[in-house]
C-alpha cells in the first residue's frame, strides 16, 4: 500500500495491475483499520485477530505521540509502559465487544460488526 497524496503513482500502479484508491473527506471509501480478514479455521482466526492487534497498537502509538529519536540517535518513548498496556487491553475489551476473541474463529457475523468499531 502506498498513501499518495498527490497522485504521483497512480499511472505506476495502472501500469503494474495495481489497484487505485482514491480517499477523501467526500468518498464513499473508508478503510477500516478494525476489519478482520474472513477465516475458516481456529489457527487462522487467532492469527488474524493477533495480527490485527499488533498493527492497531502500532497505529495508535503513531497517532498518540508515538516514539521520537534525538539527534544521537536515542529513541525516547512517546508513551509510558502503562499507556502501551493500556492499548492493548483497550483493542482486546473492543474486540470483546463484539464477540470477537483470540479462542473461537471468527464469526462473519461479529467481523461485521466491526464496521460500527
Amino acid at each position: 500500500m502506498i498513501i499518495d497524496p498527490e497522485n504521483e503513482y497512480q499511472k505506476l500502479s495502472d501500469a503494474v495491475g495495481g489497484s487505485y484508491i482514491r480517499l477523501s473527506l467526500n468518498s464513499d471509501t473508508r478503510i477500516n483499520p478494525f476489519d478482520l480478514p474472513r477465516v475458516i479455521d481456529t489457527d487462522e482466526a487467532d492469527d488474524a485477530l493477533r495480527a490485527n492487534l499488533v498493527t492497531l497498537h502500532g497505529l495508535l502509538r503513531q497517532m498518540l505521540g508515538g516514539s521520537q529519536t534525538t539527534a544521537s540517535g536515542q529513541i525516547i518513548a512517546g508513551l509510558t509502559a502503562a499507556e502501551e498496556a493500556d492499548i492493548d487491553q483497550a483493542l482486546i475489551d473492543t474486540y470483546a465487544r463484539v464477540g470477537i476473541a483470540a479462542d473461537p474463529l471468527i464469526s462473519l457475523d461479529a467481523a461485521n460488526y466491526c464496521r460500527s468499531l
